[in-house]
């Protein structure tokens, strides 16, 4: 509908200017009749925006805000009633356009827009942004809990959860020697070492020029002395952007500097 406004209103000025009733110089003038058409266009235009906004209160529950997926707090406590008052302005700016078309002022509209516009910046982003940074985030687990309740219960519902029995699993305290002996499979492929600090490593140790680069670390499993275990891979990469500016030449970007060397390291 928006749409069909803004193009009825480019319409309406190009046949305008055709016949001569709007002048778009720097007299900018326009006839009473082409002033009353752009005003009732206008009041069409904040009506729609005004059942707009009237429709945005219930795209509340449907917002990804990080915290849950719906309404959360700040939602619920400052931007449902800022639509309502966004409603309300618009729908005041259509009647002030509408009683321009009597009026032929270009204040008139002028001022509409304005509180329109600007109170949807005030009152949906800017306010909005600083109740949650400065009230919400330092108090945020106290007031989005029901939030959180609400989420979690109602992702239970939909997806059936309800109907398993949560039962303690206490942790047993009576390993033994025989026990790690049963499961040496097991033990052995405990991964002992975490990637982060082994990129570092592999970083410190081996990229050896500057040109050399480890990117990330994979784990795989392959059969070592007969035994199945878990390994870490990382390719030695090359990255001929990082060559001294006096040997990025043909030679040795296409033919000498063309690929990387793999390390791998066991757990």
């Amino acid at each position: 509908m928006v749409l069909t406004l803004v193009l009825s209103a480019l319409v309406g000025s190009a046949v305008y200017w055709v016949h001569g009733d709007l002048t778009l110089d720097k007299h900018a003038s326009a006839f009473p009749s082409v002033i009353a058409h752009g005003s009732a266009l206008l009041g069409l235009f904040f009506a729609v925006k005004a059942w707009s906004y009237w429709l945005n209160r219930f795209l509340l529950l449907y917002g990804d805000n990080a915290v849950v997926v719906g309404a959360a707090y700040t939602d619920v406590h400052v931007e449902l009633p800022m639509l309502s008052v966004l409603v309300v302005l618009a729908t005041a700016a259509a009647f002030a356009s509408w009683a321009n078309i009597w009026v032929q002022s270009y204040k008139l509209p002028a001022a509409a827009a304005v509180l329109v516009f600007g109170g949807s910046f005030a009152l949906l982003f800017a306010f909005p942004a600083l109740f949650q940074r400065f009230y919400v985030k330092p108090n945020e687990l106290q007031l989005e809990t029901p939030y959180l309740q609400r989420n979690i219960a109602f992702t239970q519902e939909a997806y059936n959860l309800r109907r398993f029995t949560v039962k303690p699993l206490p942790a047993e305290q009576g390993l033994t020697f025989k026990s790690l002996q049963d499961n040496r499979a097991t033990i052995d492929n405990i991964r002992l070492w975490d990637h982060q600090p082994l990129l570092d490593t592999y970083a410190q140790l081996q990229e050896i020029r500057t040109y050399y680069k480890f990117h990330d670390v994979d784990i795989d499993r392959y059969e070592i002395d007969g035994s199945y275990q878990q390994v870490m891979l990382s390719a030695r990469e090359l990255e001929p952007a990082r060559l001294p500016s006096n040997a990025q030449t043909w030679v040795n970007q296409h033919l000498l500097f063309t690929h990387g060397d793999g390390w791998s390291c066991p757990r």
